[in-house]
Formats: structure tokens, C-alpha cells, sequence
């Protein structure tokens, strides 16, 4: 059962690491506040409009020992991705910084799900777009 979740997952973190170069370069005149929402807009439609892919990702980052050391295993897989990229450089994103916002992101997007935040989606997808624009305004090491 573990291994058909933890695919299940994979599937999951798949979609978002597809569809996230894209969101990112759609449109790289507009504000990083504004590239941010779109970009976490994006991630959010892939989560949120299946709800058993909500339901997993809940269950994930609380669930079993096997489960919970997959999620973070993807968390840091794509931490890897953001820092791999041009653009994190220049805003400054070190480790620290890009585990923070994926790490924080989801662990958001899990409370959201649950109920733990008086947010709609719409600000949801703002909180998290200015935390991950103020995380990357300073430099942690």
C-alpha cells in the first residue's frame, strides 16, 4: 500500500515540477509578486482541483514514517530544482532559503486543506506568494 501512495506522490510532484518552468517563464516582465501568485496558482490548481490529490498530500505530511520520509524526500528534490535555477541565484535563494519556501509552502498548502487556516483559496495563493517574495528578499546561510 505504502508504494502506491508513495506513487501516487511521485505523480503528484511530477505535475508540479512540469508545469512550474512553465508558470515561471509565462511572463518574466511582471513583478516577482505577481510571477510568484501565478506560479503558486498554478501548483494550487494541480493539488486543489483533484481532491484525492489533496487528500493525499494531507495524509503525507503527517501520515506514516514511510510516507512522511517520501514527502520530504520531494520537498527536497525540488529545493534541489529551485536552486538549480538562473533565476534563484539572482534573488538571492541559497539552501536555506529554498527549503523554507518549499518546505513552508507545503506545509501551508496541508494546514489549508484541513481547515487550520481562515484563508480562501484566493488568499491562500497571496500568503504564500508574499512570504516566498519575502523569503527571497534576504539572504540566509
Amino acid at each position: 500500500m505504502d508504494a502506491v501512495l508513495i506513487a501516487a506522490l511521485d505523480t503528484i510532484f511530477g505535475e508540479l515540477l512540469l508545469a512550474g518552468p512553465g508558470a515561471l517563464h509565462d511572463s518574466p516582465r511582471r513583478s516577482r509578486l505577481v510571477r510568484a501568485r501565478h506560479i503558486i496558482g498554478v501548483g494550487l490548481s494541480i493539488i486543489l482541483d483533484d481532491p484525492r490529490k489533496a487528500t493525499l498530500l494531507s495524509v503525507a505530511g503527517g501520515g506514516p514514517a514511510v510516507l512522511q520520509a517520501a514527502f520530504r524526500q520531494r520537498i527536497a528534490l525540488v529545493t534541489d530544482i529551485i536552486l538549480a535555477e538562473r533565476e534563484a541565484a539572482e534573488l538571492g535563494f541559497d539552501r536555506a532559503t529554498a527549503l523554507y519556501v518549499t518546505s513552508g509552502t507545503a506545509q501551508l498548502i496541508v494546514a489549508w486543506i484541513a481547515g487550520e487556516l481562515d484563508l480562501d483559496r484566493e488568499g491562500l495563493t497571496d500568503k504564500l506568494a508574499h512570504l516566498a517574495v519575502g523569503a527571497a528578499g534576504h539572504r540566509l546561510s
